[in-house]
């Protein structure tokens, strides 16, 4: 007996609910902002892919992609409320 498409569904289930609560929390239109962990690139394509085709709006945010200058400086940004959220190597966000 294999279990492991039921375990995929379960998790894609339970994924899918994760972001719609989130969106649901979010007010129409919030400012959010990411920096990513270095100037863009395609490892960085799902974030503009999705704002083009507009799937943050429907979520209600208003998402903005700042370049990187390196995980620290992402670390730091978000540590320091400056930027919402970031993309960070594992050493850097254990070191920040």
């Amino acid at each position: 007996m294999n279990m492991l498409p039921g375990f995929k569904r379960a998790a894609l289930s339970m994924f899918i609910a994760a972001l719609l609560t989130a969106a649901a929390t979010v007010a129409a239109a919030d400012k959010v902002s990411v920096r990513l962990n270095w100037i863009p690139g395609s490892e960085h394509g799902y974030f503009y892919l999705a704002k083009e085709k507009g799937w943050y709006a429907a979520a209600g945010i208003d998402l903005e992609i700042i370049a990187g200058s390196g995980s620290t400086v992402a670390v730091t940004t978000v540590g320091s409320g400056s930027t919402d959220f970031a993309l960070a190597d594992g050493a850097s966000v254990a070191r920040g």
